[in-house]
């Protein structure tokens, strides 16, 4: 029987260790292909960063071109008809500059032939695909697409819809050749697509994923990182350029076949070796230490399992010390995983609640509609608002600090009051704060919920409504209120907020608002009160616990 229990023991430890010699195994092929697939991913990341800032940059010289050239020479050469040669001038000095060269084509509003810098291209400028991109650029700035000539050239060409007082005069055209541009990109070791929406090539370094006789670009290699094409295997990544222009970057991997070949290999080798060490290792152990293994398996077991919380065996030696002490570490482990597990809560429900008190996003769509509306009578008033806007934002936003002046703090939600002062012209407000209290520091924008709330629902009663904000230090308390001529909240309310303090289940501002100050001061009150203006709100907080 004991050499049975034995036999059994051993087999069971060898099926374990060939269960993890199979994990190492897998593991160790998924490292190797892991370390095939990185120097290759990051060659194909440098090399697209490096196309995308070479063809943007090269994109938006050309279009600057192109924009002058339409407001200024030939603009004024198809309305008024002055000699060609200012246009030539015009143009030749702008492109001197350039590393690409490009050439002009100039169009009028019945897409006829003015102007082009050079004959050859005479057959491209009478094609019906140019005529039929022309006119549906009449509403775009500037629309950028791949034109294909007789010859099989392809040319990037970029056209602007010239306009005099409102009205379509012509066309302006770039072309530009994309073995130009090829030029620019030889350092690069990884194949690559430049295509237009319509997926016509403007420029590649390689035909693998060419396909028809109009030579379209594969659209399988826009949505796939890892493409398997005729026994080969391609890494990829696509990303977008300019509007409306795409490019692809892609590298060939190792063969398959012997990328096969050499994981099997690899993988049947640990596994052989790790088998082996497992039969000697479970020998040495079945034969000493059977029955305390066995006993101390199946406790773990339990324990992993969640039926037991601590391992039950006594044998009066090592074994026995072990158990001991791995008990102690489940119990540790055990009481620190709950206290992780309620502090993440707690401070994800708190970070949520601290952004919550922010400003209300209605308050962003509200301000851009009214940015919208006074821009259009009000520049200079739009200005000011914007700033303020901005300065509101980039002030909510930052992070690095989560307390702040009352000077700062309290200058941010006059911003905020001036901003709604163009939206509610009765709106009206007193912001006062003592000097000596003026270094203070607070939780950032914790009396804004409070305003918010007292327009929010101020205005519903009233529409010439005013809010007091009073910050002042009394009696080693530091107070802060906000009042304003409304209803106020009613006696109820007034009840379930006091009785949501301690909770994390309520979003009213005026809570989040005393979460925040709570966190930071630890001693603080609120209080209701009705005051000679109104109703108003103040917290109360001890001087000598943060302030």
């Amino acid at each position: 029987m004991e050499e049975k229990f034995k036999l059994t023991l051993q087999e069971d430890i060898v099926k374990h260790f060939s269960r993890q010699a199979l994990l190492l195994s897998g593991l160790l092929i998924a490292l190797f292909s892991f370390f095939a697939l990185v120097p290759q991913q990051y060659g194909i990341y440098r090399d697209s960063r490096l196309i995308s800032k070479t063809y943007n940059k090269f994109v938006t010289h050309h279009e600057r071109l192109l924009r002058d050239l339409s407001q200024g020479a030939i603009q004024q050469y198809l309305s008024d008809k002055p000699v060609e040669r200012d246009v030539y001038r015009d143009f030749y000095s702008a492109r001197s500059s350039m590393t690409v060269r490009s050439n002009l084509l100039v169009f009028n509003a019945e897409q006829d032939l003015q102007l082009m810098t050079d004959n050859q291209l005479t057959p491209l400028a009478q094609s019906l695909q140019l005529k039929l991109v022309m006119k549906q650029s009449s509403d775009t700035p500037i629309k950028s697409t791949v034109i294909i000539d007789g010859e099989g050239n392809h040319y990037l060409a970029m056209i602007a819809a010239i306009k005099a007082r409102n009205r379509l005069v012509g066309y302006s055209v770039l072309l530009i050749n994309g073995n130009d541009f090829l030029t620019l990109l030889k350092s690069l070791d990884s194949r690559y697509l430049i295509f237009d929406e319509y997926q016509s090539p403007f420029l590649s370094n390689s035909d693998s994923f060419m396909m028809g006789s109009l030579g379209k670009v594969d659209e399988t290699i826009l949505t796939k990182r890892l493409i398997f094409s005729k026994q080969k295997a391609y890494l990829s990544q696509t990303s977008s350029l300019a509007p409306a222009m795409t490019v692809t970057v892609y590298r060939q991997l190792l063969p398959i076949t012997a990328m096969l070949i050499f994981a099997l290999c690899l993988s049947a080798s640990i596994f052989a070796v790790l088998l082996w060490q497992s039969k000697q290792l479970g020998d040495k152990i079945a034969t000493k230490n059977s029955v305390a293994i066995e006993t101390l398996v199946s406790e773990m077991e339990a324990v992993s399992k969640g039926e037991k919380r601590s391992i039950d065996l006594k044998t009066e030696d090592e074994f026995s010390y072990l158990a001991a002490q791995m008990n102690q570490m489940i119990q540790r482990l055990y009481q620190l995983s709950r206290k992780a597990l309620l502090l993440e809560k707690e401070r994800q429900t708190f970070e949520r609640r601290m952004l919550e008190a922010q400003f209300h996003p209605h308050f962003l769509y509200n301000t851009l509609e009214t940015i919208l509306i006074t821009s259009q009578f009000d520049p200079k008033l739009t200005e000011t608002i914007v700033l303020r806007l901005t300065r509101l934002l980039r002030y909510s936003l930052n992070h690095d600090h989560q307390q702040e002046t009352i000077a700062n703090d309290l200058a941010i939600v006059e911003s905020y009051l001036q901003i709604n002062q163009v939206r509610f012209e009765e709106l009206d407000y007193q912001l006062t704060y003592d000097d000596n209290i003026k270094e203070i520091r607070i939780p950032k924008l914790v009396l804004l919920p409070l305003v918010e709330n007292s327009i929010k629902y101020g205005y519903r009663y009233r529409h010439d409504l005013v809010i007091h904000i009073h910050v002042k230090k009394e009696a080693g308390y530091l107070w802060l209120s906000v009042e304003d001529n409304g209803p106020g909240i009613s006696e109820a309310r007034q009840q379930q907020v006091l009785a949501n303090l301690q909770t994390m289940d309520s979003h009213h501002g005026v809570i989040n608002s005393y979460r925040r100050l709570v966190h930071q001061f630890h001693d603080v009150e609120l209080q209701f009160n009705r005051t000679g203006l109104g109703f108003g709100i103040t917290f109360k907080v001890r001087e000598d616990n943060g302030v």
